[in-house]
């Protein structure tokens, strides 16, 4: 039998072999780093549901029902089974994860909305690091708008977390989400459509003055 680990560095395409994957989500108990070299909503879903992603099938139904189906009947019946899965889905709890590090964040504008971590699945969490953020398709000719919808965010109360850097973050919802926070870096690393997203010198002096016990905060502002 193959050891357990503490930690783990793993690309996106070696979690989709399903052998590879069982074997992550087996190191649930006593992971207490991952590192994701580079990852996507899907992965980041696969690994908090451990089945097909829950935004991903919510993104084919709802662009289906935009495009093709145009029923009230139909579209009832999508939201039925949106919801049924909701309820459904057990989370996998890394229950001894304490640093999860992302190199490199696709994000997909046309189907998502962007990087979520949640506390249910994460819970004991005390760093959270993406290197760099960049739209899956952006190679296209006509690339989609990047807006606040792909800023990544925390969901759910993170009691341990005392560090975050990514090139941008929710930093409104900080003071409720991490109230123990003492470290946080933005630096706008993904192109201008990403810098384009950080907060404004106002919002970073409202979570200044928010009483979090920030002791090291680097945020370049857009204005």
């Amino acid at each position: 039998a193959l050891p357990a680990l503490s930690v783990l560095a793993v690309t996106a395409d070696a979690l989709r072999s399903p052998a590879v994957f069982a074997y992550v989500v087996a190191q649930a108990p006593t992971l207490t780093a991952l590192h994701l070299l580079e990852c996507d909503y899907k992965i980041m879903d696969m690994l908090r549901f451990g089945h097909m992603e829950e935004r991903h099938m919510h993104a084919v139904e709802w662009a289906t029902t935009q495009m093709v189906l145009h029923s009230q009947e139909t579209q009832a019946a999508i939201r039925r089974r949106q919801r049924q899965r909701q309820e459904q889905a057990q989370p996998i709890c890394w229950t001894a994860l304490k640093t999860l590090h992302i190199g490199h964040y696709h994000m997909a504008p046309r189907e998502n909305a962007g990087l979520r971590v949640y506390s249910d699945s994460m819970p004991r969490l005390e760093q959270l690091v993406v290197e760099c953020l960049e739209p899956s398709d952006s190679h296209h000719a006509t690339p989609p708008i990047v807006d606040a919808l792909q800023i990544p965010r925390l969901r759910g109360r993170f009691d341990y977390l005392t560090r975050v850097k990514a090139p941008v973050f929710d930093i409104h919802s900080l003071p409720l989400r991490a109230p123990a926070l003492r470290s946080l870096c933005l630096n706008g690393v993904g192109g201008t459509h990403v810098s384009a997203l950080l907060p404004t010198k106002q919002e970073v002096d409202a979570l200044l003055a928010s009483g979090l016990p920030l002791t090291r905060v680097s945020i370049p502002t857009h204005d």
